[in-house]
């Protein structure tokens, strides 16, 4: 119809320009020709393009009806190719989807391929570059976090693009089904949540070679310099400070931290304590300590056993400040950075395995063995060993990882005070003992006495009595606990009056076994008091007994002389007194017979007492010189004016040679030659010595238990 409308509206114009045209025919034919011309030119144009549209307009209305049918059709053309379409909006999708999938997958199979370099490198040996390869496990470990976080993105673009593919069909069944095989177990790695395997244990391979660089740097015997010198295996206590190598020390904390950054804590702890015990035993192998092989199981004389105890002190000492000791600092500076529960706990576990406790069980069978008074001094030592150590026992065993140990240490030493106490007071004891038997007697000194008494001046002296003391004090510190206002000293003055004081009553006790022979009586209490107070007077004993009690023996040995010489020479020498005999009023045979008779009373009294005397001797020069000077002044001077008094009336029958058996000189001689023993006696009147058994016989010497 619009078409239609247009066509009329062109006709009338038509129409309406005919009409112009006859009533502008006059006014043209005015114009010029030339422009008649264009105006002729312009009007066939104009009717050119009438025609035109009388033609289009005609094909117009034509194409209408085939118009309206295509419009009809459209709808279900457009339903048609909409499959067509949708396709290809697909198609032009797929290179971004492709992308987006797979460029993650690149940059891991790029790491991946990363990873494999380092493979070759990490398989080496970490020994000619440590803190390269280091650098390595820690570029894989980058490697691998990358990996960690990468991996299940980029699993998870590819299944979304196979889920695409798949929701589209754009590949046949076959090629999908090709695809979602190889992406099954990467979509079941994702799911598990164990990422370790990423590397193909390349880094556990790498680690567990950080382990034996770790192990070597431990088990070189160059790690801690210098090493012990060849003269302690020998003799000596050399001071032998080691340290640890500052190189090997840092390359020991880059691995610590590498392995400690991993987890692998436990495993250098024992890879730590393998190597460095393994290492002290060699060390300990290196003393000559063989004697650790005796067996406390077994039983052993303490003369086996005591002669090792110097050494042990020794090795004692060598192994706690050479070995031990440089070990506690080495676990100390190696695991610093980890605390102080993880070094302290490596160590005791070296000190238990390294051989420590060998030593410390040999200590205990020592004191466990049987109890000799020698043994007392050797306890001693092994005092002084340990004590002087228990500083360095305190710092190296004071930890709870270090507890058997520090058991054991305690438990010795208290062991070593127990049996030097007991021993000290089995000292007394055998003292009491002794007292009730009869005088035991060797050389007029009882062996116990000069025993006790030189044992006992050792046990004081500069080296042993502050030992002995301290021992003393932590014995009764275990019972005592107000011991802290005692003194050492008065603990041990105490216990050595003890002694002395049972020695004087055992004197006195078998003193009595001379009760009926008074002389002997005395000079045995005062040769045994003189030797008792003598002996005593050394500094280190007399500030222990004290002035007083050496006074009191001093006093109890003179008087005790005074008396020999009353009841022994007093009495012999009064039998030269011969009151009035120039007086009588008899004869002169009568006075030589009555000269006689004093003669030889005074002869058999002077040999039964000589020969008496012939077995004892008077050990103390002093004491022995002061009683012969004695008896001399006594004796002789008395004899030599009877003889120059009576001699003449003897001489007048003839029979002075008989009577007179000594002269002053030789009698002097004879009483000089007493308390030296029968080796010194001398034949009535000669000057010619003999063995005691070819002259006057006397008694045997009663022995000593």
């Amino acid at each position: 119809m619009l078409m239609k409308l247009h066509v009329y509206q062109g006709a009338h114009q038509s129409q309406d320009m005919t009409e112009a045209k006859g009533t502008s025919t006059a006014s043209v034919a005015s114009l010029d020709n030339g422009v008649l011309v264009k105006l002729l030119n312009t009007r066939g144009r104009l009717q050119q393009a009438l025609q035109k549209c009388r033609t289009l307009g005609h094909d117009l209305d034509e194409a209408g009806p085939r118009l309206q049918r295509i419009a009809t059709r459209i709808p279900s053309l457009e339903t048609a190719f909409e499959p067509l379409r949708c396709r290809r909006k697909i198609l032009d999708d797929l290179p971004a989807c492709i992308d987006k999938a797979v460029a993650p997958s690149l940059a891991v199979l790029k790491v991946f391929d990363a990873m494999h370099d380092l493979e070759p490198l990490l398989l080496g040996d970490p020994q000619h570059d440590l803190v390269g390869f280091i650098s390595l496990i820690s570029r894989l470990e980058e490697a691998t976090a990358f990996l960690s976080e990468n991996c299940p993105m980029a699993i998870e673009w590819l299944q979304e693009f196979i889920d695409f593919l798949d929701q589209n069909q754009v590949l046949q069944d076959t090629p999908m089904q090709r695809i979602s095989s190889h992406l099954d177990p990467l979509q079941a790695w994702r799911f598990s949540g164990d990422h370790s395997k990423l590397d193909g244990g390349l880094h556990a391979a790498a680690l567990d070679k950080l382990e034996c660089e770790f192990k070597r740097l431990l088990s070189d015997e160059n790690l801690l310099v210098p090493s012990i010198p060849s003269d302690v295996t020998k003799e000596g206590d050399p001071e032998c400070k080691r340290t640890i190598s500052s190189h090997a020390l840092k390359h020991l904390h880059l691995i610590l931290q590498k392995l400690v950054s991993n987890g692998r804590n436990q495993r250098i702890m024992e890879l730590y304590v393998e190597s460095r015990t393994l290492l002290l035993k060699r060390n300990l192998n290196a003393l000559p300590l063989n004697y650790l092989q005796m067996r406390s199981s077994s039983k052993h004389d303490w003369k086996s056993v005591g002669a090792y105890i110097g050494p042990w002190t020794q090795h004692m000492d060598v192994v706690m400040r050479s070995l031990c000791e440089p070990e506690y600092n080495l676990c100390n500076q190696v695991f610093e950075k980890l605390g102080y529960d993880y070094w302290e706990q490596s160590f005791g576990k070296i000190a238990l395995g390294g051989g420590v406790m060998a030593l410390l069980e040999f200590g205990e069978m020592a004191v466990r063995s049987k109890d000799e008074p020698q043994k007392l001094f050797k306890l001693l030592d092994m005092f002084e060993a340990m004590n002087n150590l228990r500083p360095l026992f305190g710092k190296l065993f004071g930890g709870p990882g270090s507890k058997e140990v520090q058991q054991r240490v305690k438990g010795l030493l208290k062991l070593i005070v127990q049996g030097a106490y007991d021993i000290f007071l089995e000292l007394k004891q055998q003292i009491d003992n002794q007292r009730g038997l009869k005088a035991p007697i060797d050389e007029s000194l009882p062996k116990v006495l000069s025993f006790v008494l030189g044992y006992v001046k050792h046990l004081v002296g500069d080296f042993y009595g502050p030992i002995m003391a301290q021992v003393l004090m932590i014995h009764r510190s275990w019972s005592d606990d107000s011991l802290v206002k005692k003194t050492n000293t008065s603990l041990l003055s105490k216990a050595v009056l003890n002694v002395m004081n049972a020695l004087v009553l055992n004197i006195n006790e078998w003193a009595s076994s001379f009760k009926d022979e008074p002389v002997f009586y005395h000079l045995f209490l005062c040769n045994n008091f003189w030797y008792l107070s003598v002996n005593c007077r050394t500094p280190e004993l007399k500030v222990l007994v004290g002035d007083t009690w050496l006074k009191e023996q001093r006093q109890q040995a003179e008087a005790n002389i005074s008396m020999y010489m009353k009841e022994g020479w007093s009495k012999i020498v009064h039998l030269l007194n011969v009151p009035g005999v120039m007086t009588l009023t008899g004869s002169r045979a009568a006075a030589r017979d009555l000269l006689k008779t004093k003669l030889k009373a005074f002869n058999m009294a002077f040999e039964e007492l000589y020969q008496k005397h012939v077995k004892w001797v008077i050990v103390d020069a002093e004491l022995r010189e002061r009683i012969g000077i004695s008896v001399l002044k006594l004796v002789v001077p008395a004899y030599r004016t009877y003889l120059q008094s009576y001699g003449p009336l003897l001489e007048q029958d003839g029979t002075k040679s008989k009577h007179v058996k000594y002269s002053a000189q030789s009698l002097e001689r004879v009483i000089g030659s007493l308390f030296q023993g029968p080796s010194e006696r001398i034949v009535h009147g000669s000057d010619r010595k003999v063995n005691g058994s070819s002259a006057i016989v006397h008694p045997t010497t009663v022995s000593v238990i």
